[in-house]
């Protein structure tokens, strides 16, 4: 158990003695290149990760816009089909309403140049 406690106190004052040592000013200038290297280092790494989700952004962003053209067609597609449906509903009646009135202005055509041949018959009866 001596053994131990000396051992112990040994290690503390060893330990102690390099706690409380000074740096040098070349110690300082390590430690400085230490820490631009690892600077550099993690600022590449985040410049890195940068390009990363910027690039997917990108991709994103393009996606959008392949959507949005999408639907801007679809949008005249919509457009062009209603009218074709509109124009279906509407024009089987118009067109039969032409189609009524041309017949009953030939109708009546037809019958005043009966009327006009049969003028035409008396007359050349009765002369």
């Amino acid at each position: 158990m001596k053994k131990i406690t000396v051992v112990s106190l040994l290690l503390l004052l060893i330990t102690a003695n390099f706690a409380l040592a000074e740096l040098t000013k070349q110690d300082l200038k390590e430690i400085e290149a230490l820490l631009d290297r690892q600077e550099k280092r993690i600022k590449e790494y985040i410049d890195g990760k940068i390009e990363t989700v910027n690039s997917r952004i990108d991709a994103v962003n393009s996606g959008i816009e392949a959507v949005e053209r999408g639907q801007e067609f679809l949008k005249w597609m919509i457009g062009i089909l209603a009218l074709v449906v509109v124009t279906g509903i509407a024009f089987p009646p118009i067109w039969q309403e032409w189609r009524e009135r041309r017949a009953s202005s030939l109708t009546q055509r037809v019958m005043q140049l009966e009327q006009e041949v049969a003028d035409l018959k008396e007359r050349k009866i009765y002369q």
